[in-house]
């Protein structure tokens, strides 16, 4: 009886069991246009929305997302990671803290 205690019990350490590895893709949530978004315009909590299955960009990210200008016409429930993924500073500038997840404003910026 002890013994199954300690197995039910575990060793401390937090990982997925088998079911939850076969189910991860259609559990997880992605980044989508929530409407159509044209080529130009920013991302915004209005056009943007949240749904599954999580096989594009993590909504985690959506902070680093919104503000975003889109570089080319969306349909709507289109997540493709590639055009939703914030593109890298300018090599003119170096970003103070690269671990900060907000929008990049002018004042994180530095020329270098």
């Amino acid at each position: 009886a002890i013994r199954n205690i300690e197995t039910a019990l575990g060793d401390g350490i937090k990982r997925p069991v088998k079911s939850e590895i076969e189910n991860k893709s259609v559990i997880r949530k992605s980044l989508v246009a929530g409407r159509s978004i044209k080529a130009g315009e920013l991302f915004t909590a209005d056009n943007l929305s949240v749904k599954r299955p999580g096989n594009g960009i993590s909504p985690m990210l959506w902070d680093q997302v919104i503000g975003r200008v889109a570089h080319r016409n969306f349909d709507e429930d289109d997540s493709e990671s590639e055009v939703i993924v914030p593109p890298p500073a300018p090599s003119n500038v170096t970003v103070l803290d690269p671990s900060v997840k907000v929008p990049l404003v002018e004042s994180q910026l530095v020329p270098t």
